[in-house]
């Protein structure tokens, strides 16, 4: 058992990297506090670099499937996608700012299977924001391994889809693991379910009292679990959106 001690605020959001240990000989996660800088921390727990390119709190962050890629989001109403391939020479570089919200963006999600993210793979990344919208970005592998460390510069990528999801914040997207469903959890007390291909509405959850924060779909079976400030838990499922099961308490 380990701690990291050292943090004088929130710690908002964290994310293991998988793959990174094959390389860089030890495993690692990136941590969001409360500040516009990610850190990146080694089991041995120090601190390995600093991701410095928001100008307000970052809100939330995601790693691709193989450990390439991490997705940041903002208050400065931006997410930005960083190089964090394990061989070091673009390590914490930023590749693209992801633009369009028009309000602080606090969730994000990247497509789930477990792929390089090539021209091929489809592979996307989905964000939500206080302006009560999300996003979908596609994430050309190709391009992103071109831009990487290219001259410096940061390439600017506007989203493909955009819906007003939500009469509220949304506070939380998940992708199934088939990268087929996209679920959206609101401070409008509903969570719902999109078709991940041109987010058209697919299905509403609709049963907590409170604000939804949390959404994550199941590695195996077809349903989603859900929590809420009304101090419950549910689980749902995905092919008739009806509650499964309560846990309270």
């Amino acid at each position: 058992e380990k701690s990291i001690v050292g943090y004088n605020d929130i710690i908002v959001d964290l994310k293991y990297i998988p793959n990174s240990e094959l390389i860089s000989g030890q495993q690692k996660i990136a941590v969001a506090t409360n500040s516009s800088q990610v850190r990146i921390f080694g089991s041995d727990l120090f601190v390995l670099d600093l991701l410095d390119g928001h100008t307000d709190i970052v809100l939330a962050l995601d790693v691709s499937p193989t450990g390439e890629y991490l997705a940041t989001v903002s208050k400065d109403m931006k997410g930005m996608i960083w190089s964090i391939r394990n061989d070091g020479k673009f390590f914490g570089t930023p590749i693209c700012e992801l633009k369009g919200h028009f309000e602080a963006v606090g969730s994000v999600c990247m497509s789930k299977k477990v792929q390089p993210y090539n021209a091929q793979s489809g592979a996307f990344v989905v964000t939500g924001s206080a302006d009560k919208t999300m996003k979908r970005y596609n994430l050309n592998g190709c391009e992103l391994q071109g831009w990487t460390g290219k001259n410096g510069s940061t390439k600017v990528l506007c989203s493909d889809i955009s819906v007003i999801a939500h009469d509220k914040d949304i506070n939380s997207i998940a992708i199934s693991p088939n990268d087929a469903i996209v679920a959206t959890a609101s401070q409008d007390r509903t969570v719902k379910i999109w078709d991940a291909r041109d987010l058209s509405l697919a299905g509403t959850l609709v049963g907590h009292k409170r604000g939804v924060w949390k959404a994550v779909f199941s590695p195996v079976d077809k349903t989603l679990a859900t929590s809420s400030g009304d101090k419950t838990i549910r689980i749902w499922s995905i092919t008739d959106f009806s509650c499964l099961k309560i846990f309270q308490g």
